[in-house]
């Protein structure tokens, strides 16, 4: 997963492709590692954009702010 990135706008397309690959590796969806790295699969500008007005801490967190942010 410490290669998958968002590309463009395509929010949707991450968080399936995401969610996917955790699936896979049949990974647990509120460990923090898994947060940090669907948040390091955001671009920087957008990561930043998003924690100007919310610090999101769980997965599902960062998947509301990530759309919200779109």
């Amino acid at each position: 997963m410490c290669k998958l990135h968002m590309i463009g706008d395509n929010i949707e397309m991450y968080i399936t492709s995401f969610e996917n690959l955790m699936r896979q590796a049949e990974c647990k969806w509120e460990s923090i590692s898994m947060v940090y790295q669907f948040h390091n699969g955001l671009p920087t500008d957008f990561q930043q954009s998003i924690v100007e007005w919310w610090i999101p801490n769980t997965f599902d967190d960062w998947q509301l702010a990530t759309q919200e942010e779109v």
